[in-house]
């Protein structure tokens, strides 16, 4: 019922509830995905038709160093997650980015190089 104080409002369903809660824990995630998922292709690409081992050896430095980033970030919202009901870690926008975040995770790792020395320039 609506007074002139409180105007009407309708309950919200609780799965746009859910998906809001869900949206808010990844978003900050979501937003830099993109930026990694490109840039692990574009490193991967250069790398496997790059001739000169120096050359490689730095993409493979730039591959290692976007890894440890990401593999950061996907520790960090595993952890958050321990503390998340199941509703929110089962929901599929959550399961997409742990996965978006794994593949990029395989990408890099697939021709990264350790940190040793960093390569000259």
């Amino acid at each position: 019922m609506s007074t002139p104080d409180v105007p009407y409002q309708r309950a919200t369903n609780t799965d746009v509830t859910l998906t809001r809660q869900v949206v808010a824990k990844v978003h900050p995630v979501r937003e830099r995905i993109g930026s990694w998922q490109s840039a692990a292709v574009r490193l991967r690409t250069h790398y496997q038709f790059e001739q000169t081992g120096t050359v490689k050896q730095r993409l493979a430095h730039e591959a290692h160093e976007l890894l440890q980033e990401v593999i950061r970030t996907s520790n960090e919202l595993t952890a958050e997650a321990a503390d998340l009901p199941e509703s929110i870690t089962n929901h599929s926008r959550f399961q997409d980015v742990l996965r978006a975040l794994d593949s990029v995770r395989a990408t890099l790792e697939s021709f990264a190089a350790p940190a040793r020395q960093p390569p000259r320039h």
